[in-house]
């Protein structure tokens, strides 16, 4: 493409010298080119075919203003007009500069004068700030440019972006970040993060990372039935949207912010105990119990619904010092247990993760029963105790693990 002839090299230089400093206009002829510039340096026209048609000031002077030139006996080729972006509309244009679509490869502009090819962008770009290093490149013909070059401004232009139609684009190319078939652009960690903020203006997404979606499916579902179209994006911007906010001030929606949201808005459709079944009664009193053991006050309260939680365990909800819980389970006895212990061990000891907490319930309640294990009971020994139930249930399961 920059692989030029003689002629077409002096044509082409003494043209870029004109534009790149210059507001013009453009047009190709069979045999000729009409150039309209709001200024042009006349030592840059170094073309002996060449007429000054009209100018407000005088063609002899070293800078003609608002001139129409016309170069004229010019062999003019495809080659020389893919060198000028000509009649095709921006996807978006800004104070940096244009996006356009591409056909095949990206094409660099500056000034709407080509300076570079690109294989692996996204988008055609026109830069209308030039560095007065990228002029005397053009100055200087030293084409194409390298990447170095203008990458920067190529940034900028993107960073500028405030398009519905570019954020849909860029929302496609986010997408392919993890499998590594992402346009180089977008593999720009300040563009992803403007991608995300704009898109997050535009359109009920969700920015999710694919463990994200398998963690937290569910609420994924949730999200999805509200409207929320799902993003995949790299855990790497995932870690930096969580606190960014988009181009309003809003929120990025993560799958921890969607949460946020819908937790503040759910409804809890509360039970009275007294319309418990016999069997639901006889499984809440024997939390009562435990708890009374413990001496902990937590409140327990039935819901009939239950708020989806991030940890895909949907059986109850922790809110403020109650716990509550999904009435659909109360009529099992372990599912009962198992789900309680979880929540007093979360409530009673915050900083530590499910496991740690129930080990540190069971050593508080040792503590609490230790005088019945230092002496023979006279209770019945038909009768289980509430202890004894509830470590044979981990007894149970601890065994069947190890049996598998």
């Amino acid at each position: 493409m920059f692989d030029f002839n003689e002629f077409e090299k002096s044509l082409v230089f003494s043209l870029a010298n004109i534009v790149v400093n210059s507001n013009y206009k453009i047009e190709f002829g069979k045999n000729e080119i009409a150039l309209s510039v709001d200024k042009v340096h006349t030592k840059n026209l170094k073309i002996q075919n060449y007429k000054i048609l009209e100018s407000e000031s005088d063609p002899n002077f070293p800078i003609v203003e608002n001139a129409k030139i016309l170069f004229y006996n010019i062999p003019v080729t495809d080659k020389i007009k893919n060198m000028f972006l000509q009649n095709v509309k921006p996807l978006e244009s800004n104070s940096e500069g244009e996006v356009f679509l591409k056909d095949n490869d990206s094409k660099i502009y500056v000034n709407g004068f080509l300076v570079a090819v690109e294989k692996n962008f996204l988008f055609s770009y026109n830069i209308k700030t030039p560095s007065k290093n990228m002029i005397q490149k053009i100055e200087n013909f030293e084409l194409p440019f390298k990447r170095t070059a203008y990458v920067h401004k190529i940034k900028n232009i993107l960073l500028n972006c405030e398009n519905a139609e570019t954020a849909m684009y860029l929302a496609k190319d986010l997408e392919k970040i993890d499998n590594g078939t992402a346009h180089d652009e977008i593999n720009w960690k300040d563009v992803q993060l403007h991608a995300v903020k704009l898109l997050n203006v535009f359109k009920k997404y969700i920015f999710i990372t694919k463990s994200d979606y398998v963690k937290f499916n569910h609420l994924v579902d949730i999200a999805i039935d509200n409207g929320y179209k799902p993003i995949f994006i790299s855990k790497n911007i995932k870690d930096e949207i969580e606190y960014e906010k988009d181009l309003l001030g809003e929120k990025i929606n993560t799958i921890n912010s969607f949460f946020e949201k819908y937790s503040k808005n759910f409804q809890f459709n509360y039970i009275d105990k007294k319309t418990l079944t016999d069997k639901e009664k006889e499984n809440l009193k024997i939390i009562e119990n435990l708890l009374n053991k413990l001496n902990l006050d937590i409140e327990i309260l039935i819901s009939s619904n239950m708020l989806k939680r991030k940890d895909k365990n949907n059986n109850y909800y922790i809110k403020d010092n109650s716990i509550i819980l999904k009435r659909e389970i109360l009529s099992n006895e372990d599912l009962t247990l198992e789900n309680v212990i979880e929540g007093i061990g979360k409530i009673t000891f915050p900083n530590l993760d499910s496991k740690a907490s129930i080990l540190k319930l069971f050593i508080l309640l040792l503590k609490k029963e230790r005088n019945k294990f230092s002496h023979i009971s006279k209770v019945s020994t038909e009768k289980e105790s509430l202890i004894d139930k509830i470590f044979g249930k981990f007894r149970k399961k601890d065994g069947e693990k190890n049996g598998r």
